[in-house]
């Protein structure tokens, strides 16, 4: 089962304060997210595939998340290829190893032609910028000083649309939609009006989409002045409220723990990173 998702970002404040936002799409009605919280990161776990019935998946690097440097790093999916790594696992090298948006966009060179990976883009925001980085057989990077976003296809690659696109009806109105949206806003509560717009109607087309696919999560990301929240809805973003979250680097075990019992999922979440094998040494 393909995953569709649109991701963005933009720099409210330039050296001060930035948001980072995801709507999660699966074709299913509900589901709950595996959450990492550690002294340096929170993220949430990467889906790379589902069993054929449709239950349990197969986890993998991270979805999006924030580190205690403030870069926040998302992804979504473009294309599966047969035999290439998850770009989950770029988000989660990004997060662990990287403190700026040009130090990750220098690992996503270097990572990316080293090792096969699906398609995919990736939206990369600290306070001082933005970039996508869209991901074939080696990264190609946009880079702008306040915002950017991307939904399931590459803007910077020929030929557009490409055939092993696995969506070509709905990204390009996703795509433009928060585009012009973004020119809009100036505040965490914009953001979340983005995450909530039907345009042009309640669907498949709109940012919070209903349907075949349907948003099972929205979250935002924000770094203000050093200080690091999530403000994450559970299922559609339109119906549901927000919950902020403060996330403290490094914080206490106990904490983590009050922050991971606030989180909105029947699963367990986890305190420690899965650990990645076979990426950068």
């Amino acid at each position: 089962m393909a995953i569709a998702c649109s991701i963005g970002a933009k720099v409210l404040d330039p050296g001060r304060a930035v948001v980072l936002y995801k709507n999660r799409d699966l074709a299913r009605p509900r589901f709950d997210d595996r959450v990492v919280y550690t002294p340096r990161l929170f993220a949430l776990e990467g889906i790379e595939r589902w069993d054929a019935s449709g239950g349990a998946g197969r986890y993998l690097g991270f979805s999006a998340g924030i580190n205690a440097a403030g870069l926040a790093c998302a992804d979504a999916n473009v294309a599966t290829r047969p035999g290439a790594a998850s770009s989950g696992v770029l988000v989660q090298l990004v997060l662990e190893r990287c403190e700026s948006i040009f130090e990750a966009v220098r690992l996503l060179e270097v990572e990316t032609v080293q090792r096969p990976y699906s398609w995919a883009n990736l939206v990369l925001a600290d306070r001082h910028g933005v970039a996508a980085v869209e991901v074939r057989d080696r990264a190609r990077v946009v880079l702008h000083p306040r915002q950017i976003n991307r939904a399931n296809h590459h803007l910077a690659w020929r030929p557009e649309p490409s055939p092993c696109d696995q969506d070509t009806t709905t990204t390009r109105w996703r795509y433009q939609t928060a585009r012009n949206l973004l020119d809009q806003v100036d505040s965490v509560e914009a953001i979340l009006r983005l995450c909530r717009s039907h345009d042009p109607q309640p669907g498949p087309l709109s940012l919070c989409r209903h349907g075949e696919y349907t948003t099972v999560y929205s979250h935002v990301f924000a770094w203000q002045e050093g200080q690091a929240a999530l403000w994450v809805c559970q299922g559609s973003p339109c119906q549901g409220e927000y919950r902020r979250l403060s996330l403290r680097f490094p914080a206490a075990a106990t904490e983590i723990a009050a922050t991971l019992r606030d989180y909105p999922s029947r699963f367990t979440c986890a305190p420690v990173a899965p650990t990645l094998k076979g990426a950068l040494p």
